[in-house]
């Protein structure tokens, strides 16, 4: 995905975000977007959002490992594998 087609994305993650009052899987998307964007630390905070809605959730739970991992929380990583 070229640059414009990451912002323009994740400009209508946000706005389905803002409508659908936080859905969890609009959440997760968005932060697989900013994971994809390297912008790590943004995802964490919509990830434990996602989850805190929709425990269990893998693919936020995964998500959430990659970006604690990738911004050096390596104990917060590991807690979120599990």
């Amino acid at each position: 995905m070229r640059e414009g087609q990451q912002l323009q994305a994740e400009k209508l993650l946000k706005a389905g975000l803002k409508r659908l009052k936080g859905h969890p899987l609009v959440a997760s998307e968005l932060a697989g977007l900013l994971l994809r964007m390297r912008r790590f630390p943004e995802a964490v905070p919509l990830l434990r959002a996602a989850l805190k809605k929709r425990r269990g959730f893998f693919d936020a739970q995964y998500r959430l490992a990659l970006a604690l991992r990738k911004t050096g929380d390596l104990k917060g990583a590991a807690a979120a594998y599990r």
